[in-house]
């Protein structure tokens, strides 16, 4: 009831192109239909057409009554959206986003190393693609491939919508759409695809409907529109093939669009005559206007902009890797209007996209696959796929040959199920491709998974599940300072109570000021310099305020030379952030020992000299007084140019040592769990050299 008064509201909203969509698809019954469909209705011998080449009145009523019944039936079934428990469903039209299409089949990509490297970068998108509506009117039989959760069935809902308005619509041929979804047919006895369509004119009030809708192809007056090939059963799809190969050689004055994942797509005899077009992940453009329209259509466009914003923050770029396909990008939308923020344990979000892909999209389709192994049920499905991502990745391997992981998988399901050994990697491997698209072919019988995030987070689940046999301070200890481990580590903090994982992250982050004595002596010198009074701002706080002053200092040191001190406007700008810097710092109380007015008077002074309009090639200041401010902000703070002067080693150590800190800060707000006092004493011993650390 909820779609029906949705799509009646849709009709509603916008008479004048559905009535004209009725009146054209009335004038196209009455071209074709017209004496058959009078003389069945008994409405006399009047003449069909008058002589102005136009329906006559009679008969023109008798055809926009079953036109009009088409367009309803036709909103009711195809208009509308509502995916994954969304709270209400919303009309297509008010949230589709133009789908682009890959220029080929073959993948863009000269070879696998630049599909590697773009994948360890997390970028999904696709060179600038062709316009998916274009493709459809330019070509009569059209194949559009995608992963799952790409958009396909919802492109040719679309397209046939858009068929649907007649010469109001984006679609530029004068035909009647029939979507048929294949899954539906999966019970019958035999493909009948003919009767199906004339089916659906029937319900419409078409009398004589199976003997008219031939008529109508034989016309060339349909586009046939048939959603979903890979859904058929695998043991019937040879027998859909030919269904689909009779009624185009019979027909073949109509056109068809067909939809089928990659992966099930075996280039059939069948679909010689059809066109391959593979529908392109999102864009950020395209990403920014569905997250806008979808909560426009929620009545809160607001939270649009909201959710954009946090998604391109550098916090959530494992995140922000899942929206590049609309399933995914719906359930980030489901999940922020919840509670107009991102679930800050991400785990929840990606064991979400995990069980979207493996079972929840499917069942919201009423699809019922079969599987090639009788014991492979969905758990089994996530164990296998959990071994498979955390065996690859600590060996660094994104990429693996089909063989491999083949072999790989009848090596675990031998060990979960010791009943069956007769497993068949190679079909297990093809199958879950094919169904759930979590691992998909990039050419040349190597696999991936889809998304980097989803191997991590099966990664970090393997550790979780198997912490008997996965020692969990030997990955620390491996991998604390790796940054392809970074979203791994935070993953594990939102997957069961996070104590022991800080407490081995704090333990191995601290073992690095052994090994470097000007880490040290920096940690003792930013733990002397910071005022321990209570205020706003935490001690470690404090301590990370002054360290990022004194690296910039080093960094100043350092690259003094290279410094242009010729442009009097950029110098005075520089000054006017150091002197709020200083003043901020005075009133904040960060340092204690520290007398910054004098230096403020000094650099205010300075700027004061410098005249805004001297843009002359001659330096504003000499070096010599340059090097003169460096010392008074070296001295006003106790530093020296030796604390400050670091080699490549021991600036890579300090990296990796502040990284690391800031990690654990990040895991901490990624936790489901973390006892207070384990946190207050973590945070406590923070940035401290390690005799002061309890």
């Amino acid at each position: 009831m909820e779609l029906f008064n949705l799509s009646s509201e849709l009709l509603s909203n916008h008479p004048e192109i559905w009535e004209w969509a009725a009146k054209g698809m009335a004038m196209t019954f009455g071209k074709v239909l017209g004496e058959t469909v009078i003389n069945t209705a008994k409405t006399g011998g009047e003449k069909i057409i008058d002589g102005t080449s136009q329906l006559a009145q009679s008969t023109q009523d008798l055809f926009f009554k079953v036109a009009k019944k088409y367009v309803e039936n036709y909103a009711n079934r195809h208009a509308t959206f509502k995916v994954l428990g969304m709270a209400k469903p919303v009309t297509l039209d008010d949230i589709y986003i133009k789908v682009n299409f890959e220029h080929n089949r073959i993948p863009k990509y000269q070879t696998l190393d630049d599909q590697e490297q773009l994948f360890r970068q997390r970028d999904l998108r696709d060179q600038e693609g062709k316009d998916g509506m274009k493709i459809a009117n330019q070509e009569p039989y059209l194949m559009v491939l995608g992963h799952p959760g790409t958009g396909k069935s919802t492109f040719l809902r679309k397209v046939g919508l858009e068929a649907l308005k007649w010469q109001k619509g984006d679609y530029d041929h004068p035909l009647i759409p029939v979507l048929l979804e294949l899954r539906r047919f999966s019970k019958k006895e035999t493909y009948n695809l003919i009767e199906e369509i004339a089916k659906e004119f029937n319900h419409c009030g078409l009398s004589d409907y199976q003997k008219n809708t031939e008529k109508l192809l034989d016309d060339g007056k349909l586009l046939i529109l048939l959603d979903g090939l890979d859904e058929v059963p695998t043991e019937r799809l040879s027998e859909m093939n030919t269904a689909i190969r009779n009624l185009l050689d019979r027909y073949d004055k109509n056109r068809f669009i067909v939809s089928c994942r990659i992966a099930a797509y075996h280039n059939f005899a069948s679909f010689q005559r059809f066109s391959d077009v593979v529908i392109a992940y999102f864009d950020d453009k395209q990403i920014e206007l569905f997250i806008n329209k979808w909560f426009a259509s929620h009545n809160q466009p607001e939270w649009g902009q909201q959710c954009w914003q946090k998604l391109k923050s550098s916090d959530h770029q494992a995140t922000e890797e899942l929206t590049r396909t609309p399933l995914l990008l719906t359930l980030l939308c489901i999940l922020f209007k919840n509670k107009g923020e991102f679930p800050n344990e991400r785990a929840t979000l990606y064991e979400r996209a995990i069980a979207t892909l493996l079972d929840e999209w499917d069942a919201s389709k009423e699809i019922s696959r079969s599987a090639p192994y009788k014991g492979l049920d969905t758990k089994r499905k996530e164990i296998l796929l959990a071994e498979i991502a955390y065996q690859n990745f600590i060996k660094d391997n994104l990429f693996f040959q089909q063989g491999e992981i083949a072999q790989e998988i009848e090596i675990i399901l031998k060990e979960i199920s010791k009943e069956d050994q007769l497993i068949n990697g190679k079909a297990i491997l093809k199958t879950i491709e094919e169904q759930h698209g979590i691992l998909i072919d990039r050419g040349d019988n190597t696999y991936s998974f889809s998304h980097l995030t989803l191997q991590e987070f099966l990664t970090a689940k393997q550790i979780i599940d198997n912490d008997d046999q996965i020692d969990l301070k030997n990955i620390v200890n491996d991998h604390l300072f790796d940054d392809r481990w970074r979203e791994v580590f935070l993953i594990l903090a939102g997957l069961k109570k996070a104590d022991n994982l800080l407490k081995l992250m704090k333990q191995k982050t601290d073992s690095l000021i052994n090994d470097c004595v000007k880490l040290k002596d920096l940690l003792t010198w930013a733990e002397n310099i910071v005022d321990p009074s209570d205020g706003e701002i935490t001690l470690v706080g404090k301590r990370s305020i002054a360290i990022a002053y004194a690296l910039a200092l080093a960094n100043a040191l350092a690259n003094a030379e290279a410094y242009d001190i010729a442009n009097a406007y950029a110098l005075a700008e520089a000054l006017a952030d150091l002197i709020s810097y200083l003043q901020w710092s005075q009133q904040s109380q960060i340092y204690q020992g520290v007398n910054l007015t004098p230096l403020i008077d000094s650099l205010q002074q300075l700027k004061a000299e410098i005249s805004d309009d001297n843009q002359s090639d001659q330096s504003i200041i000499s070096d010599q007084k340059f090097q003169q401010i460096l010392e008074e902000l070296l001295s006003a703070f106790h530093l020296t140019p030796d604390l400050l002067s670091f080699s490549a080693s021991e600036l890579h150590q300090i990296s990796n040592y502040l990284k690391a800190n800031y990690l654990i800060l990040q895991c901490k707000e990624s936790a489901v769990r973390c006892t207070p006092q384990t946190w207050q004493e973590i945070e406590g011993e923070m940035l401290l050299p390690l005799n002061n650390l309890t």
